[in-house]
Parts: structure tokens; sequence; C-alpha cells
């Protein structure tokens, strides 16, 4: 506890949270990004109800599940250059096989992204739920659309929202079975939305 500092106010955990807020700022500043998602996850955990964490991380977690669908479409578009009977044959060539794995691990990514943008940034939405505002509009619209590309379905989305909304801890969704689900277009998960953030008081 900081010398004069009034036990009686002092919260540990909220400072530490604000700390590792500034140093995801600084690693953000410098090109650091990985980094900076550490950071602002420790300071999430720190912190389980300060939304402005929950915000950048699903931000951060947001772009590379952009970066990670513009990769699975290139990958994608060179499996689907290949012939059809190279590609169904039954010991495929070493180059289309190549292809193939590469695809695959790129929608891998594609979906694991996905997910960790649904289980930061529903605790956001569930977080702001009495508080309205043009970031939580746009945030809930990307998580809806994750929601329905991970489970083909929204139905269980508002639950985990409300679960969120009600616990001192986050709640994840729960993992969704393998499906043949294709990643959508990048460009339609961007979120331009920056809440303000708070200093611990």
């Amino acid at each position: 506890m900081p010398t004069g500092a009034d036990p009686q106010k002092f919260n540990k955990n909220v400072t530490l949270g604000y700390m590792h807020q500034t140093l995801a700022v600084i690693y953000e500043h410098d090109k650091n990004i990985d980094k900076a998602l550490v950071a602002y996850e420790k300071a999430a955990g720190f912190d389980p109800s300060n939304v402005t964490y929950f915000f950048h991380s699903g931000r951060i977690h947001n772009d590379k599940y952009n970066a990670a669908a513009q990769k699975y479409e290139a990958a994608q578009k060179k499996v689907d250059a290949i012939p059809e009977a190279d590609r169904n044959a039954a010991e495929p060539k070493p180059e289309v096989k190549a292809a193939v794995d590469e695809a695959k691990a790129a929608l891998a990514e594609v979906k694991s992204q996905a997910e960790a943008v649904i289980n930061h940034w529903a605790r956001y939405v569930g977080l702001t739920t009495d508080k309205p505002s043009e970031a939580r509009t746009t945030v809930l619209g990307v998580v809806t659309g994750l929601y329905k590309f991970l489970n083909n379905k929204d139905e269980g989305l508002q639950k985990l929202i409300d679960d969120n909304k009600a616990s001192a801890t986050p709640v994840k969704m729960t993992p969704p079975p393998e499906t043949p689900a294709q990643p959508k277009p990048a460009a339609e998960s961007n979120a331009a939305a920056k809440p303000n953030g708070k200093k611990p008081k």
C-alpha cells in the first residue's frame, strides 16, 4: 500500500489493474500488440468490473480475427484453384496437402480469435447493459455476428451477456461444436468504438 494511502479506501487490485492498463497502452504505442493484449488481460484479472479492459482486449482480438480471416481467405483461394480431381485424390500431392492444411490451420485461428472476441466483448456488453452508447451498439453487432458464425445461431448469446452482467467475474461462452461454417469477410467485424478509459478512484 502506498505511503499515506487511506487503508479504508485503497484498493490494491484496482490500482494494479490500472498499472497493467498503463503498460498495455505503452506496449501498443510501441507496436508490441501481443504484450499489450497480455497486459490488458492481466488488468481485467485484477479488476473484472472495469469495462475498459474488456473493451480493449476484445478490440485487439478483433484485429487478430480480421487478420486471420484475410489469411484464411487467401489460403482458401489457393485450395479452390486446385483441380477438384487433385483435391479429392486418395493420396493428394504434397503441394495439395500443404495448401489444404494451410487453409485448415487458418480457419482454426479464425475460430479461436472469434471465440476470444466474444468472451471479452460479451463481458463488456454485459457490464454496460444500463449504459447505452454508440460503442456498445457497435460491439454488440460484432459479437452477434461472430456468435452466429461460430454457433450457426444466436440463441444463447443474450444469456451469456446477462450472465456477465450479473457475475462478479467473466463468464465465457461454451465452446461451440465443430461445424463447417466459413468465416465472414473480415471487414464485417471491424469495430471503431472507443470507450473512455477510467482511472481507479
